[in-house]
């Protein structure tokens, strides 16, 4: 081989060498940076409480990880997790998912620009059934007392138009052969939560899961539960799915949230993230901080977290038919 087409191979190499060193210098300097956590819901809420405090928990795990919760607001959180699933693939921008999102890319009508494909999920962090909640002062005795003065004037307030709030209700009104007037706060359930409260309140009821911000006003003595839409129940208040005669609805709303990273995301970054947080949820505190505010933490990591938002996708697909939307 002549000398120049020698220098040429060995510089080839040395180059083919050196980006392989850089890709196995990047891979285990990870994480080198502070990691963005877009939270698609707003401050105080439930997402964002369980968020921070398992954030916290990992962070412990390794004293690398810096997290930076980011809460992006609007359409039922489709704002915010579509901009973490464009996010660069690089473990340096996380989001949580809702289950809002299993709502809206099953609607032809919404154009969702986001559906779970778009991710690799990490783990699914937390499940909590939806609340209907009153102000004690309203008059309601029980949530038998509410349904029988349900009418179309009745301001049903949510964290968004079709989430998991305003769903639950439209599937229990329509049992319950009902109407009422939905008033959805894109910033969350504490938008929703604080518009109940007010002086002069905006609605006469809302529709929400458990929260910092909820458990501080029933404390108060601000706001009573009267009745949970999911299976599991809160603060003692009674299923819906166990009321009997003209009260009667089989339904069964759990919201229930994930951390996930963009689809492209290299295995290792993944693999590393599915490890750390596959602890942090079985972390006692992280455990123990959710039962104190009435939420259930969940450890579904890896594989199984995508297996269960696909499983929920057929889910509200078939209960969307059901309820004629599209």
């Amino acid at each position: 081989m002549k000398a120049s087409n020698f220098k040429k191979v060995l510089a080839l190499v040395l180059s083919i060498a050196m980006v392989l060193a850089m890709g196995a210098c990047s891979s285990k300097s990870y994480p080198s940076q502070n990691i963005t956590v877009i939270v698609p819901k707003g401050a105080g809420g439930p997402t964002d409480t369980a968020a921070r405090t398992l954030l916290n928990c990992a962070e412990s795990l390794d004293e690398n990880l810096h997290f930076v919760p980011e809460n992006v607001t609007g359409a039922s959180g489709v704002t915010g997790m579509a901009q973490g699933a464009n996010a660069k693939a690089d473990g340096y921008t996380l989001s949580m998912v809702v289950a809002e999102l299993n709502i809206m890319s099953n609607m032809q009508s919404y154009n969702c620009p986001v559906t779970i494909d778009d991710y690799r999920f990490i783990s699914v962090i937390f499940t909590i059934p939806m609340m209907l909640c009153v102000r004690t002062d309203s008059g309601y005795t029980d949530v038998y007392d509410f349904v029988d003065k349900l009418d179309a004037s009745t301001r049903i307030g949510n964290s968004g138009a079709y989430g998991m709030g305003d769903l639950a209700f439209i599937a229990a009104a329509e049992g319950w052969g009902k109407s009422f007037t939905g008033i959805p706060y894109a910033d969350g359930d504490a938008a929703a939560i604080t518009a109940l409260v007010a002086e002069n309140p905006e609605v006469d009821a809302v529709v929400v899961c458990p929260s910092s911000t909820l458990d501080a006003q029933i404390q108060a003595g601000e706001i009573k539960v009267l009745a949970s839409f999911g299976k599991g129940t809160a603060y003692d208040a009674p299923v819906v799915s166990a009321l009997t005669g003209d009260y009667a609805v089989d339904i069964d709303f759990t919201t229930y949230c994930a951390l996930a990273a963009p689809k492209d995301t290299p295995d290792d970054v993944y693999n590393y993230l599915v490890d750390i947080f596959t602890n942090a949820t079985k972390d006692g505190k992280y455990v123990s901080a959710m039962e104190d505010l009435f939420i259930t933490a969940a450890s579904i990591n890896g594989n199984d977290a995508k297996d269960y938002f696909s499983q929920q996708y057929v889910f509200y697909s078939n209960l969307l038919k059901s309820l004629g939307v599209e």
